[in-house]
């Protein structure tokens, strides 16, 4: 006897499953049930057998990691008799109809769409993806199977392409999402680079008879919306609070506007002391370096390096070391630092992809043998982007457990990380504070049981009618992702 599911989406995935516009982006924030309702919206269509969707994620580590987008699918397409091909990425229901997985981690991998029909094209986490790739695949959203050529996207928010697109739907004041405008549809045209906004397909058409309208509408859902989540991981909620600000803003408040500059590390948070207190027995020194000296015409970066220590889950900036030089005047500057310091202090310093990386700062190159002999030296490779790199000093600053140890440095240091906002701006000392603390691998979470208990009262709204698109599915599970 074969088991009958049916699968029930919450009122908010309700909404977007039953959008009619040409274009619905939906989510706003994080834990919506974005990505369960983007799986969902093809079993509508399953019983024809020239149906075909494509679900695209910016890179496919982004589809075949853990928890990911196949792993999803995994829960929901057999209980409609799709069989799945994990290699190919790819579900085959009984049918004949099709789902895919598709990454565009490049901005020319669009052509790689070129002649392409697809009934449904979905984006998960849109604003990953750059404006000409979303433009671009629309024009393979084409149809010859019966299907209503349409699109459908999930995002978070984000500044760029994707905030001014939706505008609209939010708040020029606050970055918010305005909720009486949330699913309301609205129809543009492009005329030339731009694209013009109309109210009805009427109006537009009145204007601009000789083009033909898209429809495209956005759906706000942030994380009370999906009570199953909020009932399986009560936890999470508590994990967004405990982000830094911006990140916390945007996942949690969904807020489109937030910059990045000056809300990394606010300069209010910083709390000052004399000297750092007795015991701390926990010490790193790392090093940014640069190696290029200053010359007329020249403005090279700075070589830090950041003495970070830890008591009782409190955060101590001792000292910061910060300067321009040649390769000759880091080794001298280092040493005679690593001298000052004493060799119980780690030192750490980031090394650089490549062989010249390794044969500089690694383990076994030219610091650990000639420069540092005899002090706790290791070389760490990084590939973190900035932002994620920061974000444990921020989140540990905004909730008042870094201390700086008052110095003639301070200012310096304060002025660079309150304008910290990206990869491109010369942010040394950020860096090497942020190295040091992950050397530390000191603990930044803010939140204790008492706070995660205080934070998750009152969501309690009631899960939205179950949808019965097939008759063969019955109660199993319910939207969650």
């Amino acid at each position: 006897m074969s088991e009958e599911v049916k699968f029930t989406p919450q009122a908010k995935q309700e909404q977007f499953l039953k959008s009619t516009a040409d274009i619905t982006i939906f989510g706003g924030a994080a834990g919506g049930g974005k990505t369960w309702s983007l799986l969902y919206e093809p079993l509508y269509h399953i019983g024809n057998p020239n149906f075909g969707a494509i679900v695209f994620r910016r890179t496919y580590p982004q589809i075949t990691l853990e928890g990911g987008l196949w792993d999803e699918s995994e829960a929901i397409y057999p209980y409609a008799g799709a069989t799945g091909t994990k290699g190919a990425l790819r579900w085959t229901f009984p049918s004949g109809s099709t789902v895919q997985f598709r990454s565009m981690e490049n901005e020319q991998s669009r052509y790689d769409y070129d002649g392409a029909q697809i009934p449904l094209i979905e984006f998960d986490q849109l604003e990953s993806f750059t404006e000409k790739q979303f433009f671009y695949l629309l024009s393979r959203s084409r149809s010859t199977c019966g299907v209503r050529p349409y699109v459908r996207a999930s995002c978070n928010p984000q500044p760029g392409w994707l905030a001014k697109l939706i505008s609209w739907w939010w708040d020029d004041e606050t970055g918010y999402a305005i909720p009486e405008r949330s699913g309301k549809v609205r129809w543009f045209v492009r005329i030339g680079d731009g694209l013009r906004w109309f109210n009805s397909k009427a109006e537009a058409k009145k204007k601009h008879p000789e083009s033909e309208p898209k429809s495209l509408t956005f759906i706000l859902s942030k994380l009370d919306d999906n009570q199953v989540l909020m009932r399986k991981d009560p936890g999470y909620l508590a994990n967004l609070m405990a982000l830094p600000m911006v990140d916390r803003e945007r996942l949690l408040g969904g807020n489109w506007k937030i910059a990045v500059a000056g809300n990394i590390f606010k300069r209010e948070w910083w709390k000052f002391v004399d000297q750092p207190p007795p015991g701390i027995f926990n010490w790193c020194r790392y090093w940014d370096l640069a190696a290029t000296a200053p010359a007329p015409g020249k403005d090279p970066d700075f070589t830090a390096g950041v003495k970070v220590g830890e008591l009782a889950g409190n955060i101590y900036i001792a000292d910061c070391v910060h300067f321009q030089g040649s390769p000759l005047t880091n080794e001298q500057t280092i040493k005679a630092t690593a001298a000052l310091d004493g060799p119980a202090v780690m030192v750490r310093m980031e090394q650089e992809g490549g062989a010249s990386g390794k044969s500089l700062s690694g383990d076994e190159g030219h610091y650990a043998r000639n420069v540092l002999v005899g002090y706790d030296f290791s070389g760490v490779p990084s590939s973190k982007k900035k932002l994620l790199r920061w974000a444990p000093l921020s989140a540990a600053a905004e909730h008042g457990r870094v201390f700086i140890v008052k110095g003639k440095w301070n200012q310096d240091f304060v002025d660079e990380l309150e304008g910290c906002k990206g990869e491109d701006e010369k942010n040394d000392q950020a860096d090497a504070a942020a190295g040091a603390l992950e050397a530390l691998r000191v603990p930044t979470g803010a939140w204790s049981g008492q706070d995660i208990q205080v934070a998750t009262t009152g969501y309690q709204r009631p899960v939205g009618e179950a949808i019965d698109i097939y008759d063969s599915m019955v109660d199993a599970t319910e939207g969650e992702l």
